[in-house]
């Protein structure tokens, strides 16, 4: 410790990461699992009623065998909240590398990532994870992890709406968007929202509603009815018709300028695999 700050250690940021990342794996978020359970006999679809019944066949499959919730393993999503006083090491990037390498190739992962979008050739180990780094104002270390598949990831959107389209335009994209992607989605989805900022601000926004969702945040009366919404397009269960297309809508805002309205949404599937950690700063202290 230096100076009052307390600095986390290289190997502790790796052997959370590493912990998180296999967790999350083989394990689907118990908020969307809750969810799923509370309302599959709002399903009347025989054919959606059979789909759930397999995601929750193979919920408990992966659980009791360690075996991946998906195919798709995903790419790495790394969320970092810095209380007062903490302090990251200089190696972030890497460490969080290492550790995402160690733990596909441990764990007989698929490797998801290319090293560049057009040439497309595979990095082998699913690396380099997606890492974003934020302070806040409580004290403490919050590490999240999400796994985001590819499917649900091509059903997302970002628009530059015109401020005056206001709600009723960006409900009009949500479901204009959804009626196009959420069959290929994997559903019963989670729709995260980010609305405001700029336009790589709300694509973060759009990430954030789907963590918080995770985390509990309670849906309110604008949610509930864009979710509503979604469910009355039919597409249900795996794409094949039904009511339970969306389990839940998550927005965040932030401030934007007077000419603009940026929209993201981001679409979670069925796999939604988020893992979280929080340590106080003794528990830091004592891995110094």
């Amino acid at each position: 410790m230096r100076e009052g700050k307390i600095f986390v250690p290289t190997s502790l940021l790796k052997d959370i990461v590493y912990k998180l990342v296999r967790e999350a794996s083989v394990s689907l978020h118990p908020r969307y699992l809750e969810e799923l359970r509370r309302r599959k006999e709002e399903e009347t679809s025989p054919n959606a009623q059979w789909i759930l019944d397999q995601l929750l066949k193979n919920v408990e499959i992966a659980r009791r065998d360690n075996l991946p919730l998906c195919q798709d393993t995903g790419y790495v999503l790394v969320f970092i909240s810095l209380g007062k006083g903490i302090c990251l090491p200089p190696d972030v990037q890497t460490t969080i590398d290492e550790a995402v390498r160690k733990v596909y190739k441990e764990a007989l992962l698929r490797a998801s990532m290319v090293s560049h979008p057009l040439q497309r050739l595979n990095t082998k180990d699913n690396t380099p994870a997606v890492v974003h780094i934020e302070e806040t104002t409580g004290d403490g270390l919050e590490i999240d992890v999400m796994l985001k598949g590819g499917g649900s990831e091509n059903a997302s959107a970002l628009k530059m709406l015109s401020p005056a389209e206001g709600e009723k335009g960006i409900r009009r994209l949500v479901l204009q968007t959804l009626r196009k992607t959420a069959w290929n989605a994997c559903p019963p989805l989670i729709l995260g929202i980010g609305i405001g900022g700029t336009m790589e601000k709300s694509a973060y926004l759009a990430k954030k509603a789907l963590l918080n969702w995770a985390k509990g945040k309670e849906m309110d009366d604008w949610e509930t009815s864009l979710m509503e919404d979604i469910n009355r397009l039919g597409i249900g269960p795996g794409g094949v018709g039904g009511k339970l297309t969306c389990l839940g809508v998550s927005i965040e805002t932030a401030p934007c300028h007077i000419a603009t309205l940026p929209v993201s949404l981001n679409v979670q599937c069925y796999a939604t695999r988020i893992t979280s950690l929080w340590l106080s700063k003794d528990e830091i202290r004592r891995r110094e």
